[in-house]
């Protein structure tokens, strides 16, 4: 399988270290905090250094001149980087290194499938109005993506009520025209570009794959954490996502644990796309056949009545630290999530996140939108709901059903008992403009609420049938298979719209592939799918299964990464009560 993360460390070891540095040319390395977070995302500071980098530093400290030594410089093209570049060599008597190679970031690889702009506020940055410049920055980056993956993609877009998604679309056209990028085998890729307004219920619907649930309602956090603050790195810093946890120890102290959440870790990688269900019995059942392989651990198993048990009694055995370690995390963190299923009430409120979202009940039957907002009305006005859980119930409402009045509204956040700053919360997020962005003239201008699909039977056909096959009725809004993107086939590409599917976007190849670690599966069509304001992890999931079905490279990015959870965060930030 290709990966953003291979090719972008093979792109800074081969086009960056190995050109500057390398064995016996030793060089200084000099970052920010922004490609310090790349740097540290796809490779460890001890890959740097085997090619020949002394040392790693930040540019925004300061640093002991090294005038023996060449600087390759990996920033981002920022105004405080380039001035404290220049700064650098502001002295040429005196300069910080014998000369400079200078290198601009590329975008941040998350996971194999996986990058972001690291623009945590890009939701309320770029709607209702972005900037040209922020847009301009956001086609430069999608430009560096190509260039390091070496594929000169047909850009097609989404277009919709906001006139975004075209324009950066041309923007991304004319800065791909201006690169030199060498011929390619591949067979073909696709850069598709979308903004939030196409699917607004990922924003605030629980989620119960792993992954998305623990990100959610534990808060984890996510699109990694601020570098350290140190002058000079001389070991690896890892950038990725850090779950904490206590545990009890042998002496029957408590241990606060650190855990990361990345690619490194295989069971979080064999678990993450899987429902907390089926994965909480996994990972005990792999408990169960690690004791029954290991002989050793089986003199302490008849002491043990519960897996966390079992695992208690043989954490003291040296030689299985590593492999309980990672089962002793999952088992936790995936008890943690339904602790929190349990503790927020999420099981009630699911069952009508999944009615709204989809039209039709876990029976496949159509509801209406005044059954609908009686359901939610009847939810909301339960004292036992968490506020935040009436409030992303009613931002669904909101984006779900469509001809709501400012009466409406009012009704609904007074039966919720809604605060002031939930109240502000709301209007900030219709403000954004998302919800009205995606509705043709006729729906825009309905007089009585009705659902979002009413008038889609297509969309209502696939969630009835949906809700026959789901195994569990809480997700049956759950994104997946290619056909949750059903719409008319399309071949617009940039300059006019396209109605898009899977299916269009990747022609089927017949050719079976040769899987590859670091560059793009020649044998296979390639799709880049970019969203204006963020991704979340439903649709992360679904490149590595889109991938799958259709035997096509499907990578998938935005801005940012967002969860619920922080969604509502940021718009508590955006509507502060005076």
């Amino acid at each position: 399988m290709a990966s953003i993360k291979g090719i972008s460390k093979r792109r800074l070891l081969e086009g960056m270290v190995r050109r500057v540095g390398g064995p016996g040319n030793y060089i200084a390395m000099v970052v920010d905090e922004k490609t310090l977070n790349v740097l540290s995302s796809c490779c460890s500071v001890y890959d740097v250094l085997y090619d020949g980098v002394t040392i790693v530093e930040l540019i925004s400290k300061q640093r002991q001149p090294l005038p023996e030594l060449n600087a390759l410089y990996f920033l981002s093209p920022s105004e405080d980087s380039v001035q404290a570049l220049i700064n650098d060599f502001k002295d040429e008597k005196k300069p910080q290194y014998r000369s400079a190679y200078v290198y601009f970031s590329s975008p941040i690889p998350y996971e194999q499938r996986v990058f972001h702009f690291g623009m945590p506020n890009a939701l309320f940055e770029l709607f209702p109005l972005p900037s040209r410049y922020l847009l301009q920055k956001v086609a430069d980056d999608l430009v560096s993506l190509c260039v390091t993956i070496g594929q000169k993609p047909a850009v097609r877009y989404h277009r919709n009520q906001l006139p975004w998604c075209e324009q950066l679309a041309t923007l991304v056209h004319k800065g791909l025209e201006a690169e030199e990028i060498l011929p390619s085998d591949h067979p073909g890729t696709t850069l598709l570009i979308l903004d939030r307004s196409v699917d607004l219920a990922p924003l605030f619907i629980h989620e119960y794959t792993y992954q998305a649930l623990a990100y959610d309602v534990l808060g984890l956090p996510v699109c990694c954490p601020k570098p350290p603050k140190k002058e000079s790195l001389d070991a690896p810093v890892i950038m990725e996502d850090v779950y904490e946890y206590d545990v009890t120890n042998n002496m029957g102290l408590v241990e606060r644990k650190k855990a990361i959440l990345g690619e490194q870790d295989e069971v979080w990688v064999r678990y993450r796309h899987q429902h907390v269900q089926e994965v909480n019995q996994s990972v005990q059942e792999e408990v169960q056949l690690f004791l029954k392989e290991n002989s050793t651990a089986k003199v302490q198993q008849n002491m043990a009545t519960t897996s966390e048990d079992t695992l208690r009694a043989i954490r003291s055995l040296p030689q299985y630290q590593e492999a309980l370690s990672r089962y002793w995390t999952h088992v936790t963190l995936s008890e943690k999530c339904f602790d929190k299923l349990q503790e927020l009430k999420i099981m009630a409120v699911g069952a009508v996140e999944q009615d709204l979202c989809c039209g039709v009940d876990k029976d496949g039957k159509e509801i209406s939108a005044s059954k609908l907002q009686a359901a939610v009305g009847s939810l909301v006005s339960d004292d036992s709901i968490q506020p935040d859980e009436k409030l992303r119930l009613l931002l669904l409402e909101f984006t779900q059903i469509l001809g709501l009045d400012a009466a409406d509204r009012t009704k609904a956040m007074e039966t919720a008992q809604m605060s002031l700053l939930n109240r502000r919360c709301i209007q900030r997020f219709l403000e954004l403009e998302l919800h009205a962005a995606s509705l043709s003239r006729e729906q825009a201008s309905k007089s009585k609420p009705s659902h979002i699909f009413e008038e889609d039977r297509e969309k209502i056909r696939h969630f009835k049938q949906r809700a026959k096959r789901a195994r569990y009725d809480l997700s049956r809004r759950m994104m997946g298979n290619h056909d949750t993107a059903q719409t008319k086939r399309g071949t617009a590409v940039i300059g006019r719209s396209t109605e898009w599917t899977w299916d269009s976007a990747v022609p089927e190849v017949v050719q079976k592939p040769q899987s590859s670690p670091s560059i793009l599966d020649k044998s296979k069509k390639g799709l880049i799918v970019f969203i204006l304001g963020g991704i979340v992890q439903s649709e992360m999931r679904c490149a590595y299964e889109v991938s799958k079905e259709l035997n096509c490279e499907v990578f998938i990015g935005g801005t940012n990464i967002l969860t619920p959870s922080q969604v509502l965060k940021q718009l508590k930030e955006q509507a502060p009560v005076n």
